[in-house]
């Protein structure tokens, strides 16, 4: 990518690089941009000028041929004006590029991309029935995916993904008229995946330094990591809560109410700690949530390229 500071090549890598746009044409209808990136590569071969794709040198200039198109996506309007402009959608050039990019579209990785969203979904639900129901909740597999539903299209247009976690929190609540235990479900099921997703990201970072050795991954999944480990702390050790609770104590009764309900969330947590069972099995789901998931972005990528490769998707896709 031309941003990135470090491209993965054919038979290196190159890393440290320095990228400058020097112009775009149509071609076939496509907006290409000519890039010139300047950087170390690991590899063999003499430093040499190469147009086209990027190809290894050990030293030199290599100029690249980046398509325009459009990827990813964003739950917040400030990211997608920042997709929206960087695409030049507002103008011609831009746009006839995008629907170029759509008139393209293999449908049949469109639609199996559409169905595994499915299964990403229903695999949630049902991790997220066996925490219930390893609680004594009696709560059926296609209500929990409705609300799994209902909670994503409310992560869609809240500012954060918490959003929908809150909206599962009510509906469940209002179903079970065990709000405790429904906040704690979701709060086990996010957490399952968070450290997960962690030990995912951290999996491939190290076994990808090379590629993935930059000061911004690496200090963003150290920062995430210590955020992971803090919320566990806070939420699994009581001794912090009631500390604070005998500080506020005299402050009024609204303190010592809110510090009750953290005592009673606290302790909805700490019964999953019985049913370890159930917790194997979470964080199995979870395991095959991100499988999915990764199956999913380069299935996404299928659809629109033939260049998209699944082990770059592998190691990638968590970070």
């Amino acid at each position: 990518h031309p941003t990135a500071g470090a491209v993965l090549g054919p038979q290196g890598v190159v890393f440290g690089c320095e990228v400058v746009r020097q112009g775009e044409h149509l071609r076939d209808g496509l907006l290409v941009e000519h890039w010139m990136l300047v950087g170390r590569v690991e590899g063999g071969g003499e430093p040499r000028q190469i147009h086209g794709r990027s190809q290894p040198s050990p030293v030199g200039v290599h100029v690249l041929e980046v398509e325009g198109s459009i990827g990813g996506g964003s739950n917040t309007l400030v990211l997608i004006a920042w997709v929206i402009v960087k695409a030049d959608l507002f103008q011609a050039q831009g746009r006839g590029a995008l629907w170029n990019q759509f008139a393209g579209i293999r449908w049949p990785f469109l639609a199996a991309s559409l169905g595994i969203g499915v299964l990403l979904n229903l695999s949630s639900a049902f991790k997220w029935q066996m925490l219930v129901r390893s609680q004594n909740l009696a709560v059926g597999l296609w209500r929990l995916f409705a609300y799994y539903v209902i909670g994503q299209f409310y992560n869609l247009i809240l500012p954060t993904s918490m959003g929908g976690d809150v909206v599962r929190m009510h509906t469940l609540a209002r179903y079970c008229a065990d709000g405790y235990t429904a906040v704690a479900s979701v709060f086990v099921e996010r957490f399952t995946g968070m450290i997960t997703l962690v030990v995912l990201a951290a999996v491939a970072v190290v076994v990808n330094l090379r590629t993935f050795n930059l000061p911004l991954v690496t200090v963003s999944l150290l920062a995430v990591t210590l955020l992971v480990v803090g919320i566990g702390w806070l939420v699994l050790d009581p001794r912090p809560f009631k500390l604070l609770r005998r500080i506020f104590l005299k402050r009024g009764q609204l303190f010592n109410r809110l510090g009750m309900k953290i005592e009673q969330f606290q302790g909805a947590v700490a019964a999953y700690g019985d049913v370890p069972g159930a917790l194997g099995v979470a964080f199995l789901n979870s395991l095959l949530f991100y499988f999915l998931a990764i199956v999913n972005v380069w299935v996404t990528g299928r659809a629109f390229s033939e260049d998209v490769l699944f082990l770059h998707m592998l190691v990638a896709t968590p970070v």
